[in-house]
């Protein structure tokens, strides 16, 4: 019977790697060399790297569904939920000296001409993405705390969509200049 630590050790080598490297850069034998572990092992836990980067997407998309739980705190103001909710995207970039890049969108990028099953799951991942930004959006122009200037889902895709491309550039910037930029339009538009 497989260990589970192994499958996590394998699991958490390839989220850094695809998140560093991209996909097609990373081979099986770095993932099992950053883990630890034999190459044989990899194939015990999962049928292909192809298997791996959807068990990683969605290990990755679990631990960002955590932080999507900000949007919907009651107690603070929509905006506020908003703008918070960025911030901490943003200083999560800032603490990987913006290496990493969203995996979601590194694969989005990397695999949706290669590997139909990682495109549908991603553009999975940004429905709920959205959903989730647009559910906060409609609620603070309820209370008018945030503007009405296009409807909700249009702003909250807007959103998604220009701090996925800032979170691009800082990754070929190493900079945190563009999710600054981010910052800055966002605090304006709303």
């Amino acid at each position: 019977m497989p260990q589970i630590s192994v499958r996590a050790d394998i699991e958490a080598a390839a989220m850094e790697m695809f998140s560093r490297r991209g996909y097609h850069a990373t081979a099986v034998k770095d993932i099992t060399s950053a883990a630890g572990v034999p190459k044989g092992s990899f194939y015990n836990h999962f049928a292909s790297k192809e298997d791996l980067a959807l068990h990683t997407l969605e290990c990755y998309w679990a631990y960002a569904l955590e932080g999507l739980k900000m949007l919907s705190r009651p107690a603070e103001p929509a905006k506020t939920r908003l703008l918070n909710y960025f911030e901490a995207l943003n200083s999560y970039a800032e603490k990987h000296r913006y290496k990493t890049g969203c995996m979601v969108g590194n694969l989005a990028t990397e695999m949706s001409e290669h590997s139909e099953k990682i495109r549908a799951k991603v553009s999975q991942v940004f429905d709920v993405w959205t959903t989730s930004l647009e559910a906060c959006i409609r609620q603070g122009q309820a209370d008018r705390s945030i503007t009405n200037i296009m409807d909700s889902d249009k702003l909250a895709a807007f959103l998604l969509n220009s701090w996925e491309g800032s979170v691009l550039r800082a990754k070929a910037d190493r900079s945190g200049r563009p999710l600054n930029v981010f910052a800055e339009f966002l605090i304006q538009i709303l």
